[in-house]
């Protein structure tokens, strides 16, 4: 076990699992990681949000007290085009907008690399596939790496944390929000 730990949350797509898994009260899982990997160095949470919806900005303001450093970026709002249609049934002169997440991994990456002084292994909690460089630079410093995700999300990136790889649905009982219980299967991504 590293002496030294950084955890790295993609609050978007850990979201986009526990939409169709289990709810994860993000406080648990540190404690589950400090429990079981190392000791807590840094801990960011990267997470897009709509500055207008009062339940993400509580959640960002909430993040510092349940021990984490919050990156968060405004979602990227953009008009849906003319040749594409309108939803739900607005007239042709009322504007409709559809929204995209914000990209966090630059951001991930710079806090990556220039806070490895401060610790031995990284843990990345539902990384990107498109994350594998920088993951790579890491193990190339003599950094430890180990991923926490679900089967389906680890796709490029389980290589690179070999026996180190954690599946979520194998620490559920730790990690999961009591007053979010919910019936539902073992995540699959389908993409």
């Amino acid at each position: 076990m590293s002496n030294k730990i950084a955890v790295f949350v993609n609050g978007d797509n850990l979201y986009r699992f526990q939409r169709h898994a289990f709810w994860v009260d993000p406080k648990q899982l540190l404690e589950w990681i400090s429990q079981n990997l190392g000791n807590i160095a840094d801990a960011f949470y990267y997470m897009s949000h709509d500055p207008k919806n009062e339940k993400q900005q509580s959640f960002v303001r909430a993040l510092p007290h349940l021990g984490y450093t919050p990156i968060a970026r405004s979602l990227k709002f953009f008009e849906i085009e003319e040749d594409r249609g309108y939803k739900n049934g607005s007239e042709p002169d009322e504007p409709e907008f559809e929204y995209e997440r914000a990209n966090l991994n630059m951001e991930m990456a710079c806090d990556l690399l220039t806070t490895d002084s401060h610790w031995d292994r990284a843990i990345f909690v539902f990384p990107s596939d498109d994350f594998v460089r920088p993951m790579q630079m890491i193990r190339a410093r003599g950094k430890g790496v180990t991923v926490i995700a679900a089967q389906g999300f680890e796709h490029e990136i389980r290589s690179i944390a070999g026996s180190n790889y954690i599946d979520i649905n194998d620490i559920k009982r730790y990690v999961e929000r009591s007053d979010h219980r919910q019936d539902k299967k073992e995540f699959v991504r389908r993409d």
